[in-house]
């Protein structure tokens, strides 16, 4: 991995925190960039100002200034940084706009984290590790599961606490199917392992098969593992 001096800056801008936050950790699992992240242009500006990213990746619904305001601003004070912009409600007609403006590139969300890393290193003019490994660390697994279900993922998520107890999470199109942790599986399996707080995590592809031993929706399941957590923690 590279020093942090040498590794490209990148800086997310959107009010959704969960978003914000499992974009800003899949990019910086490549290795060879630095991400900032904040929710609002205000916030933008200053980051900008003091640290001079390479590139700004903005939504542009956000409240007070939005993406395209805070582009424009950025093309004034700071022309040479790199900005893109995405948005849930874009429609050629703005995306025309945005690169008239100066964008250089316009994401339609939900964005896909991986075509985000593909994109944000052509712009950069890195090449992609192919050997990634997909490991994750620093996250939660329940806000990592809902970025999951948000972009209707198919995938095994294996989780690896700190202790060495192991265990899988399998979402099929992004609602979570069945879990394993030891000789325990299904709900009972899953309730422990949303719970676990940061542990290792890798994706790995998955082909669903066999009985679906999750029945709970991930929202309640994330509900009740953290009453769960709370409990474990008020009684010691």
């Amino acid at each position: 991995m590279k020093d942090e001096a040498e590794r490209s800056l990148v800086l997310l801008v959107d009010d959704e925190p969960l978003l914000l936050d499992g974009l800003r950790i899949w990019l910086e699992g490549n290795g060879r960039l630095r991400v900032l992240s904040c929710g609002s242009a205000a916030a933008a500006l200053e980051i900008i100002d003091r640290h001079g990213p390479d590139l700004v990746v903005s939504d542009v619904r956000m409240p007070g200034m939005d993406g395209i305001e805070l582009l424009l601003v950025c093309r004034s004070r700071f022309p040479r940084i790199r900005f893109a912009l995405m948005s849930a409600f874009g429609t050629p007609a703005l995306e025309a706009r945005s690169r008239r403006d100066g964008a250089v590139r316009f994401f339609h969300k939900p964005v896909e984290p991986d075509r985000l890393e593909r994109e944000v290193l052509d712009l950069l003019g890195l090449e992609r590790d192919q050997q990634r490994s997909g490991f994750l660390c620093g996250v939660s697994v329940q806000g990592f599961l809902q970025l999951l279900a948000m972009e209707r993922k198919t995938v095994a998520l294996r989780l690896r606490a700190g202790d060495g107890q192991e265990g899988t999470l399998y979402l099929a199109d992004g609602s979570l199917v069945h879990a394993e942790l030891g000789d325990w599986l299904g709900e009972g399996a899953a309730l422990e392992l949303v719970g676990w707080e940061q542990p290792e995590m890798e994706i790995a592809p998955w082909v669903p098969a066999g009985p679906r031993t999750v029945q709970e929706n991930l929202p309640s399941l994330i509900m009740e593992a953290a009453c769960l957590r709370d409990e474990k923690e008020r009684t010691g």
